[in-house]
Order: C-alpha cells, then structure tokens, then sequence
C-alpha cells in the first residue's frame, strides 16, 4: 500500500436519531490487487452500505470487480482486484447508522 488521506463528512440527520454520513480513503497503490478501509467516524456503527464510488487516476477498468464489503463498527472493508501499480484510488462510502 502506499499513501492514504481521509475525510469524513455528515450528509443528513433523520428524524429517528440515526444519520447518512460519509467516509473517502484515497490511497497510492503499490501494488495490483489492494484492501481498502474507509472509516466513517461520525457513526457509532454501519447498519447499512448505501453506496460505493471509485475514482482511478489513471482510469482503470474494474473488470475483475471487487470483493464482498466487510462490516466491523463503524469501518467497512473491500478488496479491489486488478489495479496497477501508481494508481490513485479514491474510494467513498455513504452509509446509515447510528449517531
């Protein structure tokens, strides 16, 4: 793996208390196939994924896919298979969960 930022960002509030909140990893791969984690801090727990975004500098096609999102807390975990090595990978993650 190489280098990695992170930013984190509360999209909405909901009227039972839960939030949609969002998590961006960007990482400079070092290698072809890479496990990404975003962390989303402003939820105590991830109840539910809602979306996934990739962006690739350079642009990569995902044939290969990716793997089976894992959820522990408040961090969400997938493997991203195929990718070159000097790819700018920013993952983004917007989920439900408990404030």
């Amino acid at each position: 793996m190489g280098q990695k930022s992170r930013t984190n960002d509360v999209v909405a509030e909901l009227p039972n208390g839960r939030i949609i909140a969002m998590g961006k990893d960007v990482t400079v791969l070092a290698s072809g196939d890479v496990g990404v984690t975003v962390h989303i801090p402003d939820l105590r727990e991830v109840e539910y994924l809602l979306q996934t975004n990739f962006t690739m500098d350079p642009e990569v096609d995902l044939a290969n896919g990716e793997g089976n999102a894992t959820i522990n807390g408040n961090v969400v975990g997938l493997t991203i298979y195929g990718l070159s090595a000097g790819t700018t990978l920013t993952t983004e993650m917007i989920a439900i969960g408990p404030a």
